[in-house]
């Protein structure tokens, strides 16, 4: 069983709660005593289940999922920014695999949010616009919209 597997088997099996304590320590908290098998088990991948856990940097949670998109044409995540589920897809023929009710933004969309840099306030203004079912079709940087102001 590989790491992953492993630990969703003590959550949803045993209700376990399983984290990183530190640089080289799992931390395992459950309401029953976990099988020895299966201790032995957590040992055994205690180094993958400990890189499953760590923190990662931003960079590194952009690099993955663009690497799912490329791979597999969608990647369904957890947004903190938006605080909900969020689906980033290659194309529109890829948007069809997304459960009804996540928000789905298309490589050409990003393209757009992400040619320059955006406020999060941008973002969470362009995000509720497509929970309604708006598109992306072209943003203004947000200094064109300050000049715009000033005009």
């Amino acid at each position: 069983m590989n790491a992953r597997a492993l630990v969703n088997l003590c959550q949803k099996e045993y209700y376990a709660v399983i984290s990183c304590d530190g640089v080289d320590k799992l931390k395992i908290r459950s309401p029953e005593p976990l099988p020895d098998a299966l201790l032995q088990e957590l040992r055994e991948r205690k180094a993958e289940i400990l890189d499953l856990l760590r923190p990662r940097s931003k960079e590194w949670h952009a690099q993955e999922i663009a690497a799912r998109v490329r791979a597999d044409g969608l990647c369904i995540f957890w947004s903190e920014v938006f605080g909900e589920m969020v689906a980033f897809v290659r194309d529109d023929n890829h948007a069809s695999r997304v459960p009804c009710g996540i928000v789905t933004y298309t490589e050409q969309e990003l393209t757009e949010l992400f040619g320059g840099h955006r406020s999060t306030k941008a973002l969470r203004l362009v995000h509720e616009a497509k929970r309604h079912g708006g598109i992306v079709t072209g943003i203004e940087s947000d200094d064109q919209n300050t000049q715009h102001k000033q005009a």
